[in-house]
């Protein structure tokens, strides 16, 4: 008989902690990924945990996490359901046993706490929590492929143009304003649901509020002395297996003036922000929307390999 009940990340074993390896399995060197995930969730202030038991054993774990950004730009109460860990060494009729019985009750738990929305990821290995998210009301989105690149790439720009990590107050409304019906791939511009106009907010919310967060890096495009392009940059560390750390710089959001550069730019743009973060990092990662053929064109060129394939799901209540 299985049971459902809220746990603390102490309760989980390494074992289990371990067994979603997936998403690091191409890097260059072997991610831990134990204390990846427990790093991940001691940092965060927004993650609840419940354990699928089975008598005294937990057999898998659901991972359910506040979204302030979501519930801010939808105007109710919005969640994110970020992972299902499931013990290595089940059988296929019990992995398909415990998804339902975890999925059937955090949508109890999600009733009862009133939530409107929940977002959801899912690697596109697992057909079988594919389809159970998709029974308990979880409408597909859109896939992304996670990639990343540890090699320099030759990259010259004509000499009117320029890159820098930088960020100053006088570049900030350009580039803004180049957000403004730019971006309309997504996952919220992708769900019927949702208005246009308020994922046009959210990215232009997104661009603003991550200038004036410290922990933000933003590459700009210069040409001459004018802003025409950004991409905003993220860091973190992966521990090694072995207890050494890879410092990662993350491609998060490109924003991009056409009408300034020509043919080509955009992907030297990119190679040149690679160049940069390795300066100081092991690794860059990235993420591509799979129907987004021509970014996915211009990360190949640039030297990336994609390691992981997943897809994006909301659900409404």
């Amino acid at each position: 008989m299985l049971t459902f009940q809220e746990i603390q990340i102490n309760d989980i074993d390494n074992e289990l902690m371990s067994s979603a390896n997936e998403l690091f399995s191409w890097y260059p060197q072997a991610i831990d990924i134990s204390s990846y995930h427990r790093f991940r969730l001691n940092s965060s202030r927004n993650s609840r945990l419940f354990g699928i038991f089975s008598n005294k054993n937990i057999e898998a774990v659901v991972e359910h996490s506040e979204d302030d950004y979501d519930s801010a730009l939808l105007g109710l109460k919005a969640g994110g359901l970020r992972n299902i860990l499931l013990r290595n060494g089940l059988t296929e009729n019990q992995r398909e046993t415990i998804y339902d019985f975890a999925l059937k009750n955090y949508s109890i738990f999600l009733q009862d706490q009133q939530y409107g929305f929940v977002f959801s990821t899912c690697s596109n290995w697992n057909g079988t929590l594919l389809n159970i998210l998709q029974r308990y009301g979880y409408k597909y989105i859109l896939s992304w492929g996670k990639c990343f690149t540890i090699n320099t790439t030759d990259c010259k720009l004509p000499h009117q143009f320029e890159v820098k990590i930088i960020k100053l107050a006088d570049d900030l409304p350009a580039i803004l304003n180049m957000a403004k019906d730019y971006f309309k791939g997504g996952r919220f511009y992708l769900d019927p649901n949702i208005d246009n106009t308020k994922a046009d907010q959210l990215y232009y919310d997104l661009i603003d509020n991550s200038y004036n967060n410290p922990d933000v890096s933003f590459c700009v495009l210069y040409k001459g002395k004018v802003p025409i392009g950004c991409i905003i940059l993220n860091y973190s560390v992966l521990p090694i297996v072995g207890g050494k750390k890879l410092k990662a710089g993350s491609v998060r959001l490109l924003v991009y003036n056409k009408t300034e550069g020509y043919k080509g730019l955009s992907e030297l743009f990119l190679r040149r922000t690679i160049n940069l973060l390795l300066q100081e990092n092991d690794i860059v990662e990235s993420g591509v929307e799979l129907h987004n053929l021509p970014s996915m064109k211009i990360h190949l060129n640039a030297g990336f390999k994609f390691n992981y394939i997943y897809s994006a799901f909301h659900a409404w209540f």
